[in-house]
C-alpha cells in the first residue's frame, strides 16, 4: 500500500485527533476523507472487504495561507473494538476515478515525538487510545481498555532509566547481564522458568549473578522462582527498565515484545531491545501451526536464535521461517528436564487439550454451539459409548480447555463422574501432563510433551481440512503424525478403548514417527541450552 507524508498530528487526553497533510495530486478533493478501519486479526495491514469496522470522516478545507487539509475526529463517539486500526486516507482518481487508499507516513521528526511523549487518549467505559507507527512507519492507533502501566508514571521510569544507562552503559556493559522471561512477564511454569531454575541450582555464582528474571511481582507463579529473589526483576519497575537497557541477551519462552507493556508504542526500551540479542526457547515443538508470518526471520517478530529439538524440526524453521541452520540449533526443550511419569495405571487419566480456532474467537455462545467444533466436542462429552469405556476400565477424562474459550466451557453437558474439567489454575499444565497416561488434542503443541514420555498421543481431526486452509500445518498429518488419528466421535470412543486395553504402550508404527522429532531423550536440555548460549556470546564479542 502506498502512503503520503503525515504533516502534523495531536491527540488530547480526551480524544480529539487531528491530522494536518497535503492531498496527492491526482486526488479528487470532494471525494477525499480519513478512514479509520479496523485490522483483521493476524494481518500486518488492512485489507478491503475483510467484514472488519470502519469509520469515515470528512476533511476540511486548506486556508488560504495553508495547502494543507484537516481531519478533526472525535474519538469519543464510537464504540472501538479493542484492535489496532488503520488510518488511512480514501480518495478517488481525478484520471480514472478508481479509489485509492493511501496510509499516512511519519516524518523523521514525528517518529522522534513517538518516543519523548506518552500520548494517549483517556475514552469512556475505561478504553484508551494510542497512537502507535506500525511496520511501515505510518500512522496508526491502538484501541483496548486501560490498565495500570499506561500510568504517566512508567513513561517517566522508562526516560529516568535511559538516562542513567546513557551515562554509565560501560559499566553495565561489563556485567554481560541476561535477562529471563515467559508471556507477557506474567508467567514461570514454561521452558524460560525451567532454564532460569537450572541455572540458579547448578551454575557457580559468578554466572548466576547475571541471570535475571522478569515477573509480574503479583503473578500467580511467583512462589515458583521466589527462592530466587536476589535474581528476580519486578516487571515494569525502574531496574526492569534500567536493566533492559543494558542487557546482553534475552533467553526466552516468547519474543521480545512480551519484556514491555508498551508494545503498540515506540520507545526507548523497545527500540534497544529490538538490538538485543534474542535467543528463543519456544513453547514446544514447530510442527501444527503456522506461525512464520510472526516469527520468521523478515517476519513481525524475528529472533536471532531459534531453538528446536531435532533435524526435522530445524527443516521446518529454515524452510518456512528463514532461519540459516547455523542459527536454529539443536537443543531439546528446557522444561523436558523436569518431566516425571506420575501416572497410575490402576486408576488412569487421559487428558483431553482442544486448541482454539481464532475463527471462532467473535462467536456468540448461540453462533458457537452451531460451529463444528462445538459439535464435534459436545458429540463426545455427551456420548453414552465414553462414559461406558471409562467407566469399565476406571479411568477419567480431564479437559483443560485453551484459557480463550473457558467462558464457552459451560456449554458442553456431561453428567458423568469420569469426565472432570480442570479449572484455570488448579493445576500446572506440566503436572497434568506428567499425570496422564495418555492424551487426546486435536492441534496443541503440549502433546509433545506427552510423545517425550512415551505417552501414547490421540489426535481429533474432525475439521482437519477448515483448519489447514485457516491456519497451516507444517508437517503432513497422513504420514508424520506421532499417534492415531480420529475424524468422529465414534472411532475416537474406539480408540480410547484400544488405548486403555493396550495398558497405554505406544505402537511400534507411533514410536517411528515420533522418533523423528526428539534429537535427544535425556536430562540435559537446559545444559545444552546454557552451553549454546554462551558460544553465542563469545562470537558476540569477536
Amino acid at each position: 500500500m502506498q502512503s503520503i507524508p503525515l504533516e502534523n498530528w495531536n491527540l488530547s487526553r480526551s480524544g480529539l485527533l487531528q491530522l494536518s497533510f497535503s492531498l496527492p495530486s491526482d486526488a479528487h478533493a470532494s471525494s477525499a476523507c480519513i478512514v479509520i478501519a479496523q485490522r483483521e486479526d493476524g494481518k500486518g495491514e488492512w485489507e478491503p472487504n475483510s467484514g472488519c469496522a470502519e469509520f469515515t470522516y470528512p476533511l476540511t478545507a486548506p486556508a488560504s495561507s495553508s495547502q494543507l487539509y484537516q481531519a478533526h475526529i472525535k474519538l469519543d463517539e464510537h464504540p472501538w473494538h479493542d484492535a489496532r486500526w488503520d488510518v488511512l486516507l480514501m480518495y478517488h482518481s481525478t484520471e480514472d476515478k478508481t479509489l485509492q487508499v493511501r496510509e499516512l507516513s511519519c516524518t523523521v521528526k514525528q517518529r522522534v515525538r513517538f518516543y519523548r511523549t506518552a500520548t494517549q487518549a483517556y475514552l469512556p467505559q475505561n478504553a484508551i487510545a494510542i497512537p502507535y507507527l506500525n511496520s511501515r512507519r505510518c500512522f496508526s492507533l491502538i484501541f483496548r481498555q486501560r490498565v495500570a502501566y499506561d500510568s504517566p508514571i512508567y513513561h517517566k521510569k522508562e526516560l529516568l532509566a535511559w538516562l542513567i544507562y546513557r551515562v554509565f552503559h560501560q559499566v553495565f556493559a561489563k556485567k554481560r547481564i541476561w535477562l529471563v522471561y515467559e508471556k507477557q512477564c506474567s508467567r514461570a511454569q514454561d521452558n524460560g522458568f525451567y532454564f532460569f531454575k537450572w541455572c540458579m541450582d547448578n551454575l557457580p555464582s559468578s554466572e548466576r549473578k547475571r541471570i535475571f528474571y522478569v515477573i509480574e511481582k503479583d503473578s500467580a507463579d511467583y512462589e515458583n522462582v521466589a527462592a530466587y529473589r536476589k535474581n528476580l526483576i519486578h516487571f515494569m519497575s525502574f531496574k526492569h527498565f534500567l536493566y533492559g537497557f543494558a542487557s546482553e541477551m534475552l533467553v526466552a519462552s516468547e519474543t521480545k515484545i512480551h519484556l514491555s507493556a508498551f508494545r503498540s508504542r515506540p520507545g526507548y526500551l523497545k527500540r534497544n531491545l529490538s538490538k538485543t540479542m534474542t535467543f528463543f526457547l519456544q513453547h514446544g515443538v514447530m510442527a501444527f501451526k503456522r506461525t512464520d508470518k510472526r516469527m520468521g526471520a523478515t517476519g513481525w517478530h524475528p529472533v536471532d536464535y531459534f531453538l528446536v529439538s531435532s533435524e526435522r524440526e530445524q527443516e521446518v524453521i529454515t524452510k518456512y521461517f528463514g532461519y540459516d541452520a547455523a542459527h536454529v540449533p539443536v537443543l531439546g526443550q528446557a522444561r523436558w528436564d523436569a518431566l516425571e511419569d506420575h501416572s497410575d495405571t490402576s486408576a488412569p487419566r487421559i487428558l483431553l487439550m482442544p486448541t482454539w480456532r481464532e475463527w471462532l474467537s467473535s462467536d456468540s455462545e448461540e453462533e458457537f454451539t452451531q460451529t463444528d467444533f462445538y459439535q464435534a466436542y459436545e458429540s463426545l462429552l455427551s456420548n453414552p459409548e465414553l462414559e461406558q469405556v471409562l467407566a469399565k476400565r476406571n479411568a477419567t477424562l480431564q479437559i483443560f480447555f485453551h484459557p480463550l474459550f473457558l467462558h464457552l466451557a459451560h456449554l458442553f453437558h456431561t453428567d458423568s463422574e469420569h469426565i472432570k474439567v480442570i479449572q484455570p489454575g488448579e493445576f500446572p499444565l506440566n503436572q497434568l501432563i506428567m499425570g496422564c497416561s495418555a492424551m487426546i488434542t486435536d492441534y496443541s503443541s503440549a502433546v509433545w510433551d506427552a510423545v517425550y514420555q512415551g505417552k501414547p498421543a490421540l489426535f481429533y481431526h474432525f475439521d482437519q481440512a477448515i483448519y489447514l486452509e485457516k491456519t497451516g500445518s507444517y508437517i503432513d498429518f497422513d504420514t508424520e503424525l506421532p499417534g492415531d488419528r480420529y475424524f468422529d466421535a465414534s472411532t475416537l470412543i474406539a480408540g480410547i478403548a484400544d488405548t486403555i486395553d493396550r495398558s497405554f504402550s505406544t505402537t511400534a508404527q507411533q514410536d517411528k514417527a515420533a522418533v523423528r522429532w526428539f534429537a535427544h531423550r535425556d536430562r540435559s536440555n537446559c545444559q545444552r541450552i546454557f552451553d549454546c548460549a554462551l558460544q553465542i556470546e563469545k562470537h558476540m564479542k569477536k
